[in-house]
């Protein structure tokens, strides 16, 4: 009886503690669903929620949809465009006009190619000489790409190794609490067993308190794992971009 007053005595020191907590807890999923704190309920009962079951085989094509990896890839996209605007710059821009000659009419500007232009038709004008600032160019963009292409790969494998963690965790979790069950099962067989003795006169409550508290300690065990396998659940659904379901088109 001592033992069980002294159970009692501390889960009352610490229900302030957890109803904060809840009230933090129930305040951050009304933010998060859209909801005035004050408005937002959550029902007084436990959760009854089935385990969530993830299938195997899930295409690798999941994680296109994380934004860090569509971020990257586009960024790959725009720098391999640019290497494209680099290299057409190059080639002469023409506007075609009716005259011919220089911007300049002193001869001094007769080989500062910059200041050319070519007039065929309708009005041409275009740089024929920059030294070696187009290749410049051209090779800093070419960087800029193998930079981003290098970017692109380490998020990619960045988030096949977030996917491979959460998974192995709920796996490892999953078997975790099943042994759990399997030896709850067992102390509550050794707690009706120790409860049919007290009432038969063969055995004191002291023996039912000791199976009750082992029961209880697997309980809560079982309880955190559960906990601890839906986290790691919800951290595999964000790793994979939004769970495995296909959208709907």
């Amino acid at each position: 009886m001592a033992q069980a007053a002294t159970v009692l005595k501390n889960a009352l020191a610490q229900a302030p503690d957890i109803a904060v907590q809840r009230i933090k807890y129930q305040n951050a999923l009304a933010v998060l669903t859209g909801s005035t704190a004050s408005l937002f309920q959550l029902p007084e009962r436990p959760l009854l929620m089935t385990p969530v079951v993830v299938p195997a085989g899930l295409p690798s094509e999941l994680l296109e949809r994380r934004p860090d990896i569509a971020a990257a890839e586009r960024r790959m996209a725009a720098a391999n465009a640019n290497i494209g605007v680099a290299t057409a710059a190059f080639f002469p821009t023409v506007k075609l006009s009716g005259i011919a000659g220089f911007q300049s009419g002193g001869l001094d500007m007769l080989f500062d190619w910059p200041s050319n232009f070519w007039a065929v038709g309708p009005s041409l004008t275009v740089p024929l000489f920059q030294g070696g600032q187009l290749n410049a160019t051209l090779a800093q963009t070419q960087a800029v790409y193998e930079e981003t292409v290098a970017r692109y790969r380490q998020t990619v494998l960045t988030a096949f190794a977030e996917v491979e963690n959460n998974l192995s965790a709920e796996q490892l979790l999953a078997d975790e609490y099943q042994k759990v069950q399997d030896a709850l099962q067992s102390v509550r067989r050794q707690l009706e067993i120790a409860d049919n003795r007290y009432r038969a006169g063969l055995a004191t409550y002291l023996e039912v308190a000791a199976a009750q508290n082992a029961a209880l300690g697997i309980e809560r065990t079982g309880v955190r794992l559960r906990g601890l396998q839906r986290v790691s659940v919800a951290a595999l659904i964000k790793s994979l971009g939004g769970g495995w379901q296909a959208p709907e088109i």
